[in-house]
This record gives structure tokens, C-alpha cells and sequence, in this order.
């Protein structure tokens, strides 16, 4: 009886030992997939602000102006068109 409680002992504390490291390598992978998560969402957040950024009017009216454009000084007009057009 003693060899028997003996041998469910060992074989319970390996068992104990094999599921707590399994635990222990799942809790590792989560916390390395959080960690990468967050960071991905820090790029996305990053990459939102400089899309923000680059469609305010202030920074197309600026650009422009750099690559030579020039303000609108008179009103556009419609130029009418004596001949009927078709368009889709």
C-alpha cells in the first residue's frame, strides 16, 4: 500500500509539474502577443494622425503654394456650350 501512494504521489506532482509549465509557456505567448498588439495599434494610431495631418487644408494649401500653385484670384465662371453634350 505504501509503494502504491507512493507512485500516485510522484505521478500527481509530475503531472502537476507538466500542466503548470504548459500554463506558464501559454501565459508567456499571450503576453508577447499583448505586447505586439499594442504596439501595432500604436502604429495605427500614428499612421491615422499623419493621414489627419496631411488631409487639413492648411498642409494641401501649403504644399501647393511650395510646388508653385498659385492663389485663385478670380471667380470661376461656366463656360456655357452651344452644342448639347452627353455625359454618363
Amino acid at each position: 500500500m505504501t509503494i502504491f501512494a507512493f507512485v500516485v504521489f510522484a505521478v500527481s506532482v509530475c503531472l502537476q509539474i507538466f500542466v503548470s509549465n504548459r500554463i506558464a509557456v501559454k501565459g508567456n505567448k499571450m503576453l508577447t502577443l499583448l505586447q505586439k498588439e499594442a504596439a501595432l495599434e500604436e502604429g495605427i494610431a500614428a499612421i491615422k494622425l499623419e493621414g489627419a495631418r496631411y488631409s487639413s487644408l492648411i498642409y494641401i494649401e501649403t504644399s501647393a503654394r511650395r510646388l508653385g500653385f498659385l492663389d485663385l484670384k478670380d471667380n470661376v465662371g461656366v463656360i456655357s456650350s452651344p452644342v448639347a453634350v452627353v455625359t454618363n
